[in-house]
């Protein structure tokens, strides 16, 4: 059942919440980075993120991106593989990360509903 809700959460929003989030922060306190990464060191002190925290959310970004990657690349150039994962190829390991990934993404909702009052 968890890995359900987890399949359903890492296919319906993936690495989306966080480009989305970095991008409204970084419009709100007027960063002009361009990349996910540098709008969240960049914006993230100005909407009241802890330092510990942004690095959190970055690496949490990074493995999505990173597993999203990963499953491309093996399924060769002619492949049709999406933006998804297949959890189904997924190591306990990878998965366990993928969990306080999303952790991480319900915090970022979370951290946009407090501030904007969404």
């Amino acid at each position: 059942m968890q890995d359900e809700a987890i399949r359903s959460t890492s296919e319906q929003f993936g690495s989306r919440i966080f480009v989305d989030a970095a991008r409204i922060f970084a419009l709100s306190s007027g960063v002009r980075a361009v990349n996910t990464s540098a709008r969240l060191h960049e914006a993230g002190p100005a909407i009241g993120m802890h330092g510990d925290d942004i690095v959190a959310v970055d690496a949490a970004f990074s493995h999505v991106l990173r597993l999203r990657l990963r499953q491309q690349v093996a399924a060769g150039p002619a492949a049709e593989t999406g933006n998804g994962v297949a959890l189904a190829n997924l190591n306990e390991v990878d998965m366990a990360i993928l969990r306080v990934a999303l952790r991480q993404a319900r915090r970022l909702q979370q951290r946009l509903k407090l501030n904007y009052g969404l």
